[in-house]
């Protein structure tokens, strides 16, 4: 596990040894050279060095129960730059991202990338989103307490849909309005905003206020070096999910959030598809 987490160390402090995954397809072998560099500024603690990675997957990754640990991992050696990115609402009852609670009220349209929904395939980083056209609907997100203690966040990014005639979002901090968002744009693309507070346990709501909006999600981080793992979990999914989510607009939201490694792991759905898994084991048998 040790291994895992960066490639140069082989052996615990101890001594004794743990595996390594090495069957990696990599014909140049510098693939994974950029993540590790990054992970080798973080620990160096340069300033700025924030080191992201994202997660896709299936329902396990929509519980955060695979990526809860690998979270807990790499920031206590790496240090913690916060939770993450946080899908807008509960998608699926069962969603969860540890040391976060989030909601939204009733109202909005939920839409999974998994199983269909707009034609425009724009579902954000985390594909999900949420459209309303009614007024005060509500979309929040609170930090909780973990098993060190409870969870502090220096500010939340807000990822949303700019669109023709989009409506206001309030941005409500602590029960304090701090600000009106509009979500108006000549033409349909990625847009986010960004609000800073004081590093401590902190609630974000967001309610609209006039006018169609449509939400994707909030990462929530610390202005400090570290790591950032984001759980993108989609129940249901199989490997071809991600090619649902338009093509340009995914290019916006990653070079927005850059991570600098992504994750992705999928295929125990695929065993529903009629002749996949069978014709593959009448070739091996």
């Amino acid at each position: 596990l040790t291994s895992a987490l960066h490639p140069s160390t082989a052996r615990a402090e101890d001594g004794s040894s743990h595996f390594t995954v090495r069957d990696i397809e990599d014909p140049s072998g510098h693939a994974l050279d950029a993540f590790f560099a990054s992970l080798d500024r973080t620990a160096n603690k340069q300033a700025g060095a924030v080191t992201r990675i994202a997660h896709y997957g299936d329902s396990f990754i929509v519980g955060d129960m695979i990526t809860k640990t690998l979270r807990q991992l790499y920031q206590e050696r790496y240090g913690n730059a916060g939770p993450g990115y946080v899908l807008a609402g509960r998608p699926w009852d069962w969603y969860h991202h540890d040391g976060i609670r989030n909601g939204a009220s009733n109202g909005w349209n939920i839409y999974r990338a998994s199983n269909g929904g707009p034609s425009d395939g724009f579902f954000g980083y985390g594909g999900v989103t949420l459209t309303t056209r009614r007024n005060n609907r509500r979309v929040w997100f609170s930090t909780d307490e973990t098993e060190t203690g409870p969870l502090q966040v220096s500010s939340i990014d807000i990822h949303y849909l700019a669109q023709p005639g989009g409506g206001d979002i309030e941005v409500i901090v602590d029960d304090e309005h701090l600000l009106t968002l509009s979500t108006e744009g000549e033409e349909s693309h990625s847009a986010f905003h960004r609000v800073d507070v004081p590093l401590g346990p902190h609630e974000f709501v967001l309610r609209t206020a006039g006018g169609p909006v449509r939400l994707f999600g909030a990462a929530l981080e610390r202005n400090e070096v570290g790591v950032v793992y984001d759980s993108l979990g989609l129940n249901g999914a199989c490997t071809d999910v991600l090619g649902r989510i338009d093509g340009e607009h995914l290019r916006e939201q990653y070079s927005h959030r850059q991570p600098n490694l992504i994750v992705v792991a999928f295929g125990a759905n695929e065993s529903n598809r009629p002749g996949l898994v069978a014709d593959y084991h009448q070739t091996i048998t």
